[in-house]
């Protein structure tokens, strides 16, 4: 009797609605491969969760009654036993800038004043790391940076951390990331969440056999700088880190 959801149900349906609507307009945009998402609303103080959704979905009635279509569950391709807000493990993408400002900043790398250039791509090596916006050349500080989320801008950043690490074997984007939430369970009381990955060179050498795989790369810090490369966490995870930051 003293247990209390804090899933509020009519932010929960328009979450659910949220999701369907926003791969309706993905069709419409031209993404006929867009057919699942996840949604969650979290309270940034005290961690409540006001609802979690996951698409596709399934009838849990059913499923407790029906050994039939329980069974069909299993074989059906969408997976809709995914619970993709606990389970689902994806690249953050741009959502990792704040974390990567927030570990800059923490590391003494920038100030919020600090500007370095947005440019159109950034050459590290024999790799050539584009902007999305190719025409770009203009010298921005932190805010605008994040304001009009330049790659290249990071990707410098990157650079940076690398040559902190090869210095002093810091690894302050991935301490970081894991401060914040990511690469790690949450500890929500559901069943089977997913830890995901903040990659590391340690565990690199953990996962791959193949002495080229095994190496640190400086790309590996450019591709990490803007929430690609080997990273992989869970929507609830991304919802965590930032409710840690508007905290």
């Amino acid at each position: 009797r003293g247990l209390q959801l804090t899933i509020d149900t009519r932010l929960q349906r328009a979450a659910e609605r949220a999701i369907r609507d926003g791969i309706a307009f993905a069709h419409r945009a031209g993404h006929p491969d867009a057919h699942a998402g996840a949604a969650i609303v979290m309270n940034p103080w005290n961690g409540s969760i006001y609802a979690l959704a996951s698409y596709p979905t399934f009838n849990q009635r059913r499923a407790a009654t029906d050994p039939g279509y329980a069974r069909s569950l299993y074989r059906d391709p969408a997976t809709p036993l995914l619970d993709r807000t606990t389970q689902g493990l994806y690249p953050t993408g741009p959502a990792f800038k704040p974390v990567v400002a927030e570990a800059a900043l923490a590391a003494g790398l920038i100030s919020p004043s600090s500007t370095l250039p947005c440019t159109g791509s950034l050459t590290v090596g024999n790799t050539v790391f584009h902007n999305v916006e190719p025409g770009v050349n203009a010298s921005l500080n932190l805010e605008q940076a994040l304001a009009v989320s330049c790659d290249t801008w990071f990707y410098r950043l990157g650079t940076m951390f690398y040559a902190r690490q090869a210095a002093t074997g810091a690894l302050d984007m991935q301490r970081w990331a894991r401060l914040l939430g990511l690469g790690h369970p949450t500890g929500l009381d559901l069943p089977g969440e997913y830890g995901g990955v903040v990659p590391t060179p340690a565990w690199l050498r953990k996962t791959f056999s193949d002495p080229a795989q095994r190496t640190w790369y400086e790309g590996y810090s450019v591709n990490l700088s803007i929430g690609q490369g080997y990273l992989a966490v869970t929507p609830l995870q991304l919802a965590v880190a930032y409710s840690a930051l508007a905290n």
